[in-house]
This record gives structure tokens, C-alpha cells and sequence, in this order.
């Protein structure tokens, strides 16, 4: 098995970040909040709106091991997705949507 070794260049994090940020919403929620929770990936694709709307903590059960795990939803990523979750409520509703002339 490959050895997989974590980021930890904050100028490779910062260009991750960017690049999802103007390619895929999804994605870069999921990635701030993997870097910032340290979940797994199939703990984080498991998680809900409803799992981090409006919490200050988030709890699950991690699909590996079984344990359950609570841990604090930092401010910063909660105001993030606050404000994520609003753009898109926005865009599939269809008030982001150019006026006809």
C-alpha cells in the first residue's frame, strides 16, 4: 500500500481552497472542513445539511471504527457554510438568475 502523507504547506492548503472555491461549492466545504475537523472522507461525505445546520457541534459515528465523535464546529467554518448554504439556496430558487430586459 502506498503511504499517503498529509498537507502541510499553508500556501498548498490556500491554492487547494482557491481552486475549489471557483470550481466546486461542494467541494470546498467539504475539503475547510475536513482540514479543519480531521474526518475522514467517507465520514465527511456521510454528513447532512441538517448534520451542520445551525449547530455548534457536530456529532457522528465514524464509519471505521465504529466510535462515535463529537467535536466543536469552529466558528469560522460555521459562518462559511452559513453563508455557502444561502448562495446556493439562492441559485436554485432562482433569485440569482440575470433579469429579463
Amino acid at each position: 500500500m502506498e503511504c499517503v502523507e498529509p498537507i502541510r504547506s499553508k500556501e498548498q492548503i490556500n491554492a487547494i481552497k482557491c481552486y475549489l472555491r471557483n470550481h466546486n461549492l461542494r467541494n470546498y466545504l467539504l475539503f475547510v472542513l475536513g482540514i479543519n475537523s480531521g474526518l475522514r472522507i467517507s465520514d465527511l461525505l456521510s454528513l447532512t445539511i441538517e448534520d451542520v445546520k445551525e449547530v455548534d457541534r457536530i456529532i457522528l459515528r465514524e464509519k471505521k471504527t465504529g466510535k462515535p465523535k463529537r467535536f466543536p464546529f469552529q466558528i469560522h467554518v460555521r459562518m462559511l457554510f452559513k453563508n455557502i448554504l444561502r448562495i446556493l439556496k439562492l441559485i436554485v430558487t432562482g433569485c440569482l438568475k440575470a433579469k429579463k430586459k
